[in-house]
């Protein structure tokens, strides 16, 4: 859980920087940060932040009923979510592939040129679908792109295969099938939500700007009309693809009619905001790991009598002291001092030093 609260603070430091400065940073920029929220969510980091712990006194009576409510089937239930939530994205997928096998070779001497000019040691196919409104990608090791029978001019068919060129050379569809994971398995949590509806929609946003960028800038306006006929063609939803218009269009028409080349300004905020959520990725702000400063700490276990009161540390560490018994604990390179006096029949006090 420690992990998961660092990671949520992480994404929503990231989510504010990228709405005060999304039109001003490089757009390739982004998915690297959401995916250091998503190491964040899954790696523990040691040696934190240390922040204030937090002592309880609990009389028997409330100890008793605190570890009747841990041994609720709490986690179980959110498997369970978890687990469905997961199955209805695979079946929505499966069949889609179903209907994908039905897409015969595309046959078009510009796409045989482009993949022969943009060499990749996966075998990219590009496979044509009558049923297909938009162009989509989807495959991690054998990828392929699906074209709609239509494609208006040559300019936009150019513009479509360097976009889902650059999704498949860096591995967004792996990328989003990881965002997909974890939105599973932490789906009670709203920062996870947030994390793979802008980290999808960053992947798109990367893309715009490689393609602009290998091409001429001066062809972003054809490149947002084309953008903005596609989204009126938009079909349905697959978790697992990556798509030519899956997202919000505006933003993207916007983030294109203002794409420049990077300037220094906008290259030194980009290596600040790296730092930045570099240094917090390795920053741990648990709780539960933290060093407890000098005072006094109360801990009441269920079944222990008053005599054999224990105390647990953040590392994990149970400590069971007789009345007036103490003994030095190590933490954080000092010492600590912790004596158990009996305060009552129902307590028994630590006091750290």
């Amino acid at each position: 859980m420690d992990a998961v609260l660092s990671a949520s603070l992480l994404i929503l430091v990231i989510a504010g920087l990228r709405a005060a400065l999304l039109h001003r940073l490089p757009k390739r920029l982004l998915p690297p940060l959401w995916g250091l929220c998503l190491l964040r969510l899954v790696l523990p980091v040691p040696d934190g932040i240390a922040l204030p712990a937090v002592s309880v006194s609990l009389p028997v009576q409330a100890a008793v009923a605190q570890s009747a409510a841990q041994s609720a089937p709490l986690p179980l239930f959110c498997g369970g979510v978890g687990a469905l939530l997961l199955c209805y994205f695979l079946l929505q997928h499966l069949g889609c592939l179903r209907e994908y096998r039905e897409a015969l070779p595309c046959e078009n001497e510009s796409v045989e040129a482009f993949l022969a000019a943009h060499p990749l040691r996966r075998k990219v196919r590009v496979r044509v679908l009558d049923r297909l409104s938009s162009p989509l990608t989807y495959g991690v090791f054998r990828p392929v792109i699906l074209l709609p029978k239509q494609v208006c001019t040559e300019e936009a068919l150019s513009f479509t295969l360097e976009h889902e060129f650059c999704h498949i050379r860096r591995f967004h569809t792996l990328y989003r099938l990881l965002l997909l994971t974890a939105l599973c398995l932490l789906w009670w949590n709203p920062c996870v939500w947030l994390l793979y509806r802008l980290g999808c929609r960053d992947l798109k946003l990367s893309c715009d700007e490689q393609v602009l960028l290998r091409c001429v800038l001066s062809s972003r306006a054809s490149y947002a009309r084309e953008l903005i006929r596609l989204e009126e063609r938009k079909t349905g939803f697959s978790p697992l693809e990556t798509h030519f218009c899956k997202n919000k269009t505006e933003e993207r028409i916007r983030a294109i009619m203002t794409l420049k080349r990077f300037t220094f300004g906008g290259l030194a905020a980009a290596l600040l905001i790296s730092a930045g959520a570099i240094t917090a990725f390795a920053t741990d702000f648990s709780l539960s790991e933290t060093t407890a400063p000098a005072g006094t700490a109360e801990h009441m276990r269920s079944d222990a009598s008053p005599a054999e009161q224990a105390l647990t540390l953040p590392d994990g560490q149970i400590l069971e002291l007789s009345p007036g018994e103490s003994i030095s604990v190590p933490s954080g390179g000092e010492t600590y001092q912790i004596t158990a006096q009996q305060v009552s029949e129902d307590f028994v006090s630590y006091t750290i030093s």
